[in-house]
């Protein structure tokens, strides 16, 4: 149970930077692919534990998200085709949708592939999950 929420809430906010910085950032290495991956999992944890514990307001809850939901060709993907995951699905039939916030997090925290891609101008554009 998370009784004083300042010192969470200021610990998302230290990740919305970091990922508001690194989604402009010119190089990306690997070791940035790791730390964009932990910031963005552990700031979305945050979110649904202090949500859990009532201490987001209702504005924060009912924010909304663009997304895509891409249809699937049902195709399973286990550890061994992990790294083929655009095999499994459809992008060309992604249709646009707006997600709960909670609903997000709980996808980013659940999921088994999470990757992101690079634009043309090197920053991080779209995330899949």
């Amino acid at each position: 149970m998370i009784y004083e929420s300042e010192h969470w809430k200021k610990d998302l906010l230290k990740f919305a930077r970091k990922l508001t910085k690194r989604k402009h950032s010119a190089t990306w290495e690997e070791r940035d692919y790791c730390d964009f991956e932990k910031e963005l999992m552990i700031g979305f944890y945050i979110i649904r534990k202090l949500s859990d514990a009532g201490k987001l307001s209702d504005t924060t809850l009912e924010k909304k998200l663009s997304g895509r939901k891409i249809p699937s060709r049902n195709k399973i993907i286990h550890r061994l085709n992990a790294h083929r995951y655009q095999e499994s699905f459809d992008f060309a039939k992604a249709e646009a949708i707006e997600l709960d916030l909670i609903f997000v997090a709980n996808q980013l925290i659940h999921s088994y592939v999470l990757a992101h891609i690079l634009t043309k101008m090197k920053s991080a554009g779209v995330i899949y999950f």
